[in-house]
């Protein structure tokens, strides 16, 4: 390498020592990096060096003063999807605002304070009604599917935990089957399509018949599902979250339906099920159960569940466990 003291071509060591950079006044002691001639002894960086050396002193300073680094206000900006000049738009900024501070320059206090609310999308949806009527049709629409698609993941993954919460390990309860919410839901999604939608009452009598009537013949449940005896028959424990999850996805869409005197819940599937999820044996299983039970409406099915020992055997709101699975009528 060239060193700038001897002017020739020398060998060079990379070397660490202290130096001091005023940021905004204030001043910056950092780790500099440069490198050594070993001939001449001489010190010296290159412009790259320099760089790094720079954004190293301006790190610090934002470490101190709670200011974003510009890798965060990058990855700000990709969650939500936008250019570095819509991004500015859309905060009512100068359009390359944001392009200067993801190349290194500090951004003001307001700024900064913006950017941390906006990683809410709750805050991101104000902003963009304070600076709706500065922003083109088209950025809007993109900005408000954005916003409901990070919405929709908030609440998702805030359902996740009360319903994985209530289940620890495997028990005579659970079917001796870990919970597997990954698979109840792609069996919701499976008979939902298989029936062309179906009445929340006649989903959950199919789900708890899968479920005993394959520990009944293998020992082991599909889902690991724990089951509650309700006035309407067994029902899976939480289930209102698990559909909840399904819909905030997007997966899954509930029809308000009139039956009779009464107002129901029909759910219509958003995509296919994955069934490579379940094995050989499960699936002939819940094919049997479709092919038994889903032609009778979702009294009949009450009724009939009404009937089988495990319901009657437990009282309300008690978990009904899989060892009445053998007394099954199915």
């Amino acid at each position: 390498m060239l060193c700038p003291h001897c002017e020739k071509n020398q060998k060079v060591v990379k070397v660490t020592r202290k130096e001091i950079l005023p940021v905004m006044g204030e001043p910056v002691k950092y780790d500099a990096e440069l490198y050594r001639c070993v001939v001449c002894r001489g010190e010296f960086a290159t412009t790259e060096m320099e760089e790094e050396n720079f954004q190293k002193a301006y790190n610090l300073y934002r470490d101190k003063h709670r200011l974003l680094r510009k890798e965060k206000i990058k990855e700000i900006r990709h969650k939500y999807g936008l250019s570095q000049k819509d991004f500015s738009r859309f905060l009512g900024w100068g359009e390359i605002t944001i392009h200067r501070y993801e190349s290194g320059s500090l951004q003001d206090m307001a700024h900064n304070e913006t950017l941390v609310l906006i990683e809410d999308p709750y805050n991101a949806l104000k902003i963009l009604e304070l600076n709706r009527n500065i922003l083109t049709s088209n950025l809007i629409q993109r900005i408000e599917s954005r916003i409901r698609e990070l919405l929709a993941e908030e609440k998702t993954a805030s359902l996740l935990p009360l319903i994985e919460g209530k289940y620890i390990g495997a028990s005579i309860e659970t079917g001796y089957k870990i919970f597997d919410i990954e698979k109840i839901e792609n069996l919701i999604i499976y008979i939902a399509v298989k029936c062309g939608g179906v009445l929340k009452t006649k989903l959950n009598k199919l789900l708890w018949y899968m479920d005993f009537k394959h520990f009944k013949g293998h020992t082991v449940g599909i889902t690991g599902a724990k089951y509650l005896h309700l006035p309407l028959g067994p029902v899976p424990m939480d289930y209102e979250l698990i559909t909840s999850k399904l819909q905030n996805e997007d997966r899954l869409e509930a029809q308000e339906i009139i039956i009779g005197k009464y107002l129901g819940e029909n759910y219509i599937a958003k995509e296919e099920a994955d069934i490579s999820l379940f094995t050989r044996e499960e699936l002939e299983t819940i094919d049997l159960v479709m092919k038994k039970l889903v032609h009778l409406g979702a009294g009949k099915i009450k009724d009939i569940s009404h009937e089988e020992v495990a319901y009657k055997m437990t009282s309300h709101k008690q978990v009904m466990p899989y060892s009445f699975a053998k007394d099954l009528s199915l």
